[in-house]
């Protein structure tokens, strides 16, 4: 018995995307030297594309990279290489049977266990494994191909003797596991939303694009190049795709967000500006065209609000303290009122927030005053978490300073 593996024509094409991808990867980022152009059927270059591809699972973002720089690709090859890039699970498994139409592999990453029906590419898992028989532990990759799972071309397995009990044991637990979670036989998206979901609305605000880490001015230049209607976008599998023009030229990238529509989660463009995560004019723009411009906000990076200590009391105790005595515990909590003052004007009326973390230190030995004053002023907000640099004084200057962070939430879970 045979399990199933790609059709002649699906080989043609895996190979096809799967030779020029590393050797894409390779010829931009240098990982073997004097690495020639494979083919399939005829130079294939094993141990080169093993290493390549080694570094590869490690940098991802490089599969987008060659998607979007090549432009002979077809929206099929792209949208291909894009599901390797999101949904590729690299493991430890164990390969448990062979089922007539693919093989059962357990992933041993965690402790509850996923079965995934896996088909080979030239040859049946099967017949590539037969010399160590089932069951056996095995290293690989797998990918989604066309509404089924396959391995990346290697497959290393693991010699190791397993008693007869220790057999029984694994397939009592793939059974649990079939009967409780079935066998994946689609590498489906994780818990990032969806770029084609209806009921997730992207809404950036241009506090959490200053924010992140981004290229001088390219805040103004991506507001520009949107306003000026020359970024646009598409929708693919769990991402967007954009296209942004300027006087420089035209790039395209990639964008994922986050759960809830607030932040980036992570992105590409072809530009040398976006690398380690640093936002360009590019992406900007192609932020600005997916969710239709700058949404409305009160939220202000450098907003700042001052109350006195007297003020901070009316609001939290009516218990005196004299300078000699004032505990740590009111410093931090005469920091938190004068954040929770400044939040006042940013949310919304179905809105509240809660303190994430306070960390405080004092900057003088000496007595404090009674007469202090808190001063908050918002340095970052990233989707529904804002910082706030504190600096508590007293008439004869700063006494105490630290970063107390806050998280926006509705009032009413829904």
């Amino acid at each position: 018995m045979a399990t199933a593996n790609l059709s002649k024509e699906d080989i043609k094409l895996f190979y096809k995307l799967w030779l020029s991808l590393n050797h894409g990867v390779n010829c931009k980022h240098n990982i073997v030297p004097q690495f020639k152009k494979p083919e399939y059927g005829k130079n294939m270059y094993e141990k080169q594309i093993f290493a390549v591809s080694e570094k590869l699972w490690e940098r991802p973002e490089w599969i987008d990279e060659f998607a979007y720089e090549n432009a002979d690709l077809t929206d099929e090859e792209r949208n291909i290489l894009t599901s390797w890039r999101k949904h590729f699970v690299k493991d430890r498994f164990l390969l448990e049977r062979h089922l007539k139409k693919y093989s059962v592999l357990m992933s041993t990453a965690n402790n509850e266990g996923v079965l995934y029906g896996v088909i080979g590419i030239t040859d049946p898992l099967e017949i590539l494994l037969r010399a160590y028989g089932v069951p056996c532990f095995i290293e690989t990759v797998l990918l989604p191909f066309k509404e089924r799972i396959i391995h990346y071309g290697f497959v290393i397995p693991y010699p190791v003797v397993l008693s007869s009990g220790i057999k029984k044991t694994f397939r009592e637990e793939c059974n649990r596991i079939k009967a409780v979670r079935g066998i994946i036989e689609r590498l489906e998206s994780g818990p990032d939303m969806r770029a084609d979901d209806p009921e997730k609305k992207i809404c950036i605000n241009m506090a959490t694009l200053k924010s992140r880490l981004h290229e001088v001015n390219a805040i103004e230049s991506g507001v520009k190049i949107f306003e000026t209607g020359n970024a646009s976008f598409h929708r693919s599998e769990g991402f967007f795709g954009f296209s942004a023009k300027d006087r420089t030229g035209e790039r395209n990238g990639s964008i994922r967000f986050t759960k809830d529509g607030r932040d980036v989660k992570d992105f590409f463009c072809g530009c040398t500006a976006s690398r380690d995560g640093c936002l360009c004019k590019h992406v900007v723009a192609g932020i600005l065209a997916i969710q239709g411009g700058i949404p409305e906000s009160r939220i202000d990076l450098g907003k700042s609000v001052t109350i006195s200590m007297d003020e901070s009391r009316k609001r939290i105790t009516e218990t005196p303290f004299s300078s000699h005595e004032l505990p740590m515990s009111f410093l931090a909590t005469i920091a938190e009122t004068a954040a929770c003052e400044l939040m006042d004007d940013m949310l919304e009326e179905e809105q509240t927030s809660y303190g994430k973390s306070l960390s405080l230190e004092m900057t003088v030995k000496r007595n404090v005053a009674e007469d202090l004053f808190a001063t908050a002023v918002l340095s970052s907000a990233i989707g529904f978490e804002m910082d706030f640099n504190i600096s508590i004084a007293d008439r004869r200057g700063e006494v105490c300073k630290g970063v107390h962070t806050r998280m926006i939430v509705d009032r009413k879970p829904k």
